[in-house]
C-alpha cells in the first residue's frame, strides 16, 4: 500500500484558520480525507439526468453480486465526467463501487485501480445538488 507523504499536503495553521473561518462563516464543512488505494467497478454514462442512468446500472450489480454480503465496507462515490455546459442539463455522470479486488465485472461496467489520495469531501442534503457548486468554488479557492 502506497499513500502520498502527509507533509506534501500539509496545511499551514493560519491557512487551517482561515478555512475555518469561511466555514464557520457560511455554515459549512469541508473536510480533507485521505483515501486508500483500491479496486472499484465504474459506469459512465452521458446524457440528460445521467444519475438515474448510472444509478440503476449501480444498483442491478450491487443486487445481483450480493456485493454487501461480499464487501460490507463498500463504498460509492459518483461525480460528474463531463461536466455540463453552461444552461444544459446534458452531461456525463460516473460512479465507482469499492469491490473485492478479485472480483470480475462485466460490461457495461469497466474495473478500475484507484491510487488514493487526499480528497476534500462535502456532505449535501438530498435534493440539494446545487449545493454542489460550494464545493466546486472552495477547491478553486484553497489550493494545497
Amino acid at each position: 500500500t502506497k499513500f502520498l507523504p502527509l507533509e506534501k499536503h500539509h496545511l499551514k495553521e493560519e491557512y487551517q484558520m482561515s478555512i475555518a473561518k469561511e466555514m464557520a462563516e457560511k455554515g459549512k464543512s469541508v473536510r480533507i480525507m485521505l483515501l486508500p488505494p483500491c479496486t472499484v467497478a465504474s459506469y459512465q454514462f452521458t446524457g440528460d439526468d445521467p444519475e438515474e442512468a448510472v444509478g440503476e446500472v449501480m444498483n442491478t450489480f450491487i443486487r445481483t453480486n450480493n456485493l454487501y454480503g461480499r464487501k460490507p465496507d463498500a463504498r460509492l462515490f459518483g461525480f460528474n465526467n463531463p461536466d455540463p455546459e453552461p444552461d444544459s442539463s446534458y452531461h456525463g455522470y460516473e460512479e465507482w463501487l469499492t469491490i473485492p479486488d478479485d472480483m470480475e465485472v462485466e460490461a457495461p461496467l469497466v474495473k478500475k485501480q484507484f491510487s488514493g489520495g487526499l480528497y476534500a469531501a462535502y456532505t449535501i442534503s438530498f435534493p440539494d445538488f446545487h449545493e454542489w457548486n460550494f464545493l466546486v468554488e472552495w477547491a478553486k479557492n484553497n489550493e494545497t
